[in-house]
């Protein structure tokens, strides 16, 4: 009788105390999108999938990606921002990147506002939930007006918070364009089914592309099972993994959590920086745009 009441005792504490901080818990049914720097009355919106939805410019831009010998890309988990001095250091890198593509942003960081030159920067922040009201997502940025960007979201099966996934558009010259896409994958299941439904969602949009592709972000890829499942999608699609030197990738199980892969681009120089200002390094890509089709 003791035992029984001890018990029920510590599940009414674990019942209390899971209300006390999921109640300032919001989930939204649907991705919520904020644009920066992007006139929306200029995009069309269609549905791509149950869980994915795209935004395409009514009148296409004959704005192409400024021609560069080199571009370089950020790809970086900002843990919320809750370590301090990732302003100093996102200002710092966002100074000599033409593509950023970040993970857990917040609406309360005010991320563009510590970028350097905030007005030359265009993209889209999208979330799927907010605690104590703010919002928590991905954030992809460039120096160019997306020709098309998309949103998508896969919930993860035991807390039900989704994780989110954004894709973007930019017109090359003779017609190309360059896909660039940013995950933030599923976290919490043992069996990767709502893992492989999300990055099957964004594989779609690989597969319809021709141009160069840079598929990059937060894999959460700690287990064998789901570096498998992504390095086979990548191989069947042709996407060659980035390798980095040095490489100080967050690993969990041996295995890095943060991920590049590119097709039609070529590498030019890859490396990660070790930082306080979140639980994960930086990682950072320069490279050159392949002027033939061929994929590499």
């Amino acid at each position: 009788m003791k035992k029984s009441r001890f018990f029920l005792l510590v599940f009414v504490i674990i019942i209390g105390l899971g209300y006390h901080f999921l109640r300032p818990l919001t989930i939204f049914s649907q991705p919520k999108i904020t644009t920066i720097n992007l006139d929306t009355g200029n995009y069309q919106q269609t549905a791509l999938s149950n869980n994915t939805v795209c935004f395409r410019q009514h009148a296409v831009t004959k704005e192409n990606l400024a021609e560069k010998a080199r571009y370089q890309l950020l790809v970086w988990n900002l843990h919320k921002g809750e370590d301090p001095g990732w302003q100093e250091a996102i200002q710092r890198y966002s100074a000599q990147a033409d593509f950023l593509l970040l993970q857990e942003a917040t609406e309360q960081n005010q991320i563009p506002h510590f970028l350097s030159a905030p007005a030359s920067w265009h993209g889209v922040q999208a979330g799927t939930f907010a605690y104590h009201g703010d919002m928590s997502g991905v954030m992809l940025l460039s120096h160019q007006l997306p020709q098309q960007y998309c949103v998508g979201s896969e919930n993860e099966p035991w807390i039900r918070i989704p994780k989110i996934a954004q894709a973007a558009v930019y017109p090359l010259s003779s017609e190309r364009t360059l896909l660039v896409i940013n995950l933030h994958l599923v976290n919490f299941e043992w069996n990767p089914e709502n893992y492989h439904n999300q990055l099957r969602e964004m594989f779609h949009l690989v597969s319809r592309h021709q141009g160069p592709i840079i598929l990059a972000g937060d894999f959460n890829s700690w287990s064998g099972k789901r570096l498998d499942l992504i390095q086979t999608l990548a191989k069947q699609y042709a996407l060659n993994e980035v390798r980095f030197q040095p490489d100080l990738r967050l690993t969990f199980m041996d295995n890095p959590l943060d991920h590049v892969f590119v097709r039609d681009i070529e590498v030019l120089k890859a490396w990660t920086e070790p930082s306080d200002s979140s639980d994960h390094n930086p990682l950072f890509v320069e490279f050159e745009l392949n002027t033939i089709g061929d994929n590499k």
